[in-house]
């Protein structure tokens, strides 16, 4: 007996100091000024690091798909935070530039790693076995309503909120739940539904199947939603890129599953959207956004709150990461959008956009950045 209470004395000191190691490394990557916030104020720090830390021990991760807090720079007025989501397949470090940029206003930024993200290992469809699917697509809403409590346990400064692809749906689903929480929001190609509308409506058909007959089995192909060999061989290796090159078709139908579940339950928030759309954008269905935004047309607000890039500009036009082109709006584009959080100005838009919306959805404005 003395034996196991010993074995068990050494487990819990060596677990307070990985914890408290982990504290000091957070402690000590800079010093800070005394106008600067350098922990966020309230319980919202503790928060973050036992979420931080508790993640880190369950599993290995990619290196850049580990959870990642920004703080304000040295001599910057704290200004609150900005909470941003990555996209589906993909990894916090697709925030990096963005959020360099908003630390410079005075921002802490968090970038969490979505349910299921981000594993390493040699086989990555095998270490996507708590990726979210056909059964378990509401854990993308049950990390919605942690997300919530986390930003209600900041006791200062602004709460923002961004997102691309899913996280732009999870960005949403958080709004829903909670409208008045937070004062802007980034919607970056978010997901309402596929590109192509016949898919998005297979994929739900399937996924409504899948819960009446108990499929258990037969939706495990892997698939790859772009070309496996630019992910693999120019992405990951040229440019940097973190995530999953491939995932199940299971896995697919969990994220058309919790996208029409939040489209659905879509109401008015009191938070204001800035949203970027782009024209044919392989991965999300641009107007399907829009009619999610606003069922009967188009407010004033939001017309001048939504713009459109070319189809040139990717579904993520704001990552040096992601898809291998050049991008040389990126430095202007995280310039208006920290603008859009720090002051509310929408992001400039040259003209009406040409594209073939209904009329409806006519005046959607063209981003200026890349028209």
């Amino acid at each position: 007996m003395f034996k196991a209470l010993s074995v068990l004395l050494l487990l819990f000191v060596g677990a307070v100091g990985c914890q408290n190691a982990f504290a000091d490394n957070l402690q000590s990557r800079a010093p800070y000024a005394e106008n600067q916030v350098s922990f966020i104020p309230g319980d919202a720090q503790k928060m973050w690091e036992d979420y931080t830390f508790n993640t880190l021990a369950l599993d290995d991760y990619q290196p850049g798909c580990e959870p990642m807090q920004y703080r304000p720079e040295l001599d910057v007025q704290y200004r609150g935070v900005v909470i941003l989501l990555h996209g589906f397949t993909s990894c916090p470090k697709q925030f990096s530039a963005m959020a360099e940029s908003f630390t410079k206003k005075g921002y802490h930024v968090l970038v969490p790693v979505l349910p299921g993200h981000g594993r390493a290992g040699s086989n990555e469809i095998e270490e996507q076995f708590e990726l979210p699917g056909i059964r378990n697509w509401r854990n993308y809403d049950s990390f919605a309503v942690w997300l919530n409590k986390l930003a209600r346990s900041i006791s200062q400064g602004e709460i923002h909120i961004g997102g691309l692809c899913l996280g732009g749906t999870i960005a949403g689903r958080a709004m829903q739940l909670e409208p008045s929480l937070y004062t802007r929001s980034l919607l970056l190609s978010p997901f309402f539904e596929v590109s192509k509308p016949l898919l998005g409506k297979v994929g739900r058909l399937i996924g409504r199947i899948g819960d009446f007959v108990k499929i258990d089995n037969g939706l495990d192909l892997a698939i790859s939603l772009e070309d496996i060999e630019i992910c693999e061989n120019v992405e990951r290796r040229i440019y940097g890129r973190v995530g999953y090159c491939k995932v199940r078709v299971s896995n697919l139908i969990g994220v058309a599953r919790f996208a029409r579940f939040v489209q659905t339950n879509w109401r008015d928030v009191q938070t204001s959207i800035q949203t970027i759309l782009v024209h044919g954008d392989p991965v999300a269905h641009p107007l399907s956004t829009l009619k999610t935004l606003e069922h009967d047309g188009l407010s004033v607000e939001i017309k001048n709150s939504t713009c459109v890039m070319n189809s040139s500009a990717s579904h993520s036009p704001f990552s040096p990461t992601d898809l291998p082109q050049p991008k040389p709006w990126l430095p202007e584009l995280h310039k208006e959008l920290t603008e859009f959080l720090a002051d509310g100005k929408p992001l400039t838009q040259t003209f009406t956009s040409h594209y073939n919306w209904p009329i409806s959805v006519a005046s959607v404005g063209s981003c200026a950045l890349f028209p």
